[in-house]
């Protein structure tokens, strides 16, 4: 668990990275143009993209329905429409991430339906041949998950866990027949 100034330290080192790499990571995978990114939104970077590269890598989006779920600035949903997704939803908790998520798909001309709501639940009822996610995953020393600002784009609980085991007991009943048997 980390304490407030290893917190600080670490913000302040992903800063200091983002600076040297000029915002490359944050515009990588649309071709250079930056991603909106209202305060409070988890800004795109190295976890992003290593899911980005891997579901291009194995093709798992072409024809897909898709599910993006802890959306963010939407940077996965788009990359999943560039790698050739059928259809792809987009969901987060947070009302500023569904604004950037939705502005930044329509500023590029992209198809994502963007919903508010915790996890599946803007979904509910509904199937996907893919299911996406970059949710919190670092662990916190408070127990109650965070409502507001950038704490609740970081923080999962005592052990990182809060979100991740949720997605995964609830991943089953929206996989398609089609989806990658994980």
């Amino acid at each position: 668990m980390l304490s407030g100034a290893e917190w600080q330290a670490l913000r302040r080192a992903d800063e200091r990275y983002e600076r040297e790499r000029g915002g490359r990571d944050e515009q990588r995978p649309m071709g250079g143009i930056r991603l909106l990114r209202p305060p409070g939104v988890y800004r795109a970077q190295a976890d992003t993209w290593l899911l980005v590269d891997v579901m291009r890598a194995g093709g798992y989006a072409r024809g897909a329905t898709a599910l993006d779920l802890c959306t963010g600035t939407g940077a996965v949903a788009m990359a999943a429409v560039a790698a050739g997704a059928r259809e792809v939803t987009a969901t987060d908790l947070s009302w500023r991430s569904v604004s950037a998520a939705w502005c930044n798909s329509r500023l590029r001309g992209m198809r994502v339906h963007v919903r508010q709501g915790d996890l599946f639940a803007p979904v509910d009822g509904r199937r996907f041949d893919l299911v996406l996610a970059n949710p919190p995953y670092v662990p916190c020393a408070q127990v109650g998950l965070p409502r507001h600002r950038m704490g609740r784009c970081w923080d999962a609980g005592v052990d990182g866990r809060a979100l991740l085991d949720r997605m995964c007991d609830q991943v089953e009943a929206h996989l398609s027949d089609v989806a990658w048997p994980w």
